[in-house]
């Protein structure tokens, strides 16, 4: 019997598959300014961003696994690789600008921010029992860490200029929808499953 998905999740796998090509256009590009890098360092700063966009992808890809298989219990690992995955992300993001840019105000912010975010993603992958509204109120804050991000990312670059890392802050706000469709359908299907 064929699959039926419902727009929200048509429309949500869609982001995600361009996400992937976003993200491995993305790798390709800092793998190629490798061989143009005027300093080791400028090399390591650019494989390190290639590598964390094939986490990325990898997340992407665990993100679309559990959406296909319609957030039944037997697809969970996918759900919690998928959070798992974004900590690390977060964890990279982080190491990233403290080690390669100027911190400012707004790197400052951010790191804090995502800082935050691990602490709710670690929450959300591994509290057992956490139960249905405190999930979502979990669920809420990550969305309204990423949504507080872009804003300033939005400002930051509108003055300094955009690059390549906006597809990330992006990333993130579709992420996140994933963890939301991920949330309602875990547990519609523990409701229809008889548990609580």
């Amino acid at each position: 019997m064929q699959k039926k998905y419902s727009p929200i999740m048509i429309v949500h796998m869609i982001l995600l598959i361009g996400l992937v090509i976003c993200n491995v256009i993305s790798a390709i590009t800092f793998v190629n300014g490798f061989t143009t890098a005027a300093s080791n360092r400028e090399k390591v700063e650019l494989l390190a961003k290639a590598f964390l966009m094939l986490v990325i992808l990898v997340m992407l890809i665990m993100g679309l696994m559990y959406l296909l298989n319609e957030y039944g219990k037997n697809a969970a690992i996918y759900y919690k690789a998928f959070l798992i995955l974004q900590v690390v992300i977060s964890i990279g993001t982080v190491l990233l600008d403290v080690v390669f840019l100027k911190m400012d105000t707004f790197l400052t912010v951010k790191c804090i921010l995502f800082g935050v975010k691990m602490i709710l993603l670690l929450i959300l992958a591994f509290w057992k029992d956490l139960g249905k509204q405190k999930t979502w109120i979990f669920f809420w804050l990550v969305l309204c860490v990423d949504l507080v991000v872009l804003v300033m990312a939005v400002v930051h670059m509108s003055r300094i200029g955009f690059d390549l890392s906006f597809i990330g802050y992006v990333t993130a706000l579709v992420a996140d929808g994933v963890i939301g469709l991920a949330i309602r359908g875990k547990y519609k299907d523990k409701e229809a499953r008889g548990s609580k």
